[in-house]
């Protein structure tokens, strides 16, 4: 149930398979407004349209921020609306700033993400046996800028308690880097503390 979550609320997000764009030489400067975003499914539906689902992103200045499940079950069929809506302001009141990376490491693993784009296809490493208990599961995206100024992703990794890493060391570094950039579990904190009883 719980991936099934997930893949209804990822459909406006490119194959998680990852996307092949046209080569060229030159890594562009500028990044989307967002430019890595994590999305935790908890596997847990308690009425319709209530999906307990928790998201958080880094934007382009390095600024990470936790946001509201709803804005994202809302948007799940158009990912620009989140983008536009964010670059505008008008997400200010559904989101919370929790902490900054170091803005050169930002723009070296977008650099990186850039690069992914252009070689093959990224495959997800599943394992042979999944286990029965549930847990959470959880996607990493990463957004970047095609060389028509669209918004691309690629996906970086889906990882539960057995699922490891893709067959891109890049893509793995940039997940390594993401979750060695946080201070504290800001997700599992904010989930906790929305579904206390």
């Amino acid at each position: 149930m719980s991936r099934i979550i997930l893949t209804i609320l990822s459909v406006f997000l490119i194959a998680c398979s990852g996307v092949k764009a046209e080569k060229t030489s030159n890594t562009p400067l500028e990044m989307p407004p967002i430019v890595f975003m994590e999305v935790v499914d908890y596997g847990d539906v308690s009425e319709e349209y209530k999906v307990d689902t928790a998201t958080a992103f880094y934007d382009n200045k390095g600024n990470y921020y936790t946001m509201d499940k709803y804005i994202y079950a809302y948007y799940d069929k158009n990912a620009n609306k989140i983008f536009e809506k964010y670059k505008k302001g008008e997400l200010d009141k559904y989101i919370k700033f929790q902490q900054k990376c170091d803005l050169n490491e930002l723009k070296e693993n977008y650099k990186k993400l850039y690069e992914i784009s252009n070689k093959d296809k990224i495959k997800l490493i599943y394992p042979e046996a999944v286990p029965q208990v549930q847990t959470k599961f959880i996607t990493y995206y990463g957004f970047y800028y095609d060389k028509n100024k669209n918004i691309k992703s690629v996906c970086l990794g889906e990882f539960d308690k057995t699922f490891g890493k893709t067959n891109n060391e890049q893509a793995n570094e940039i997940y390594a880097w993401y979750e060695e950039s946080l201070k504290e579990n800001y997700l599992d904190k904010m989930y906790k503390k929305n579904n206390k009883s």
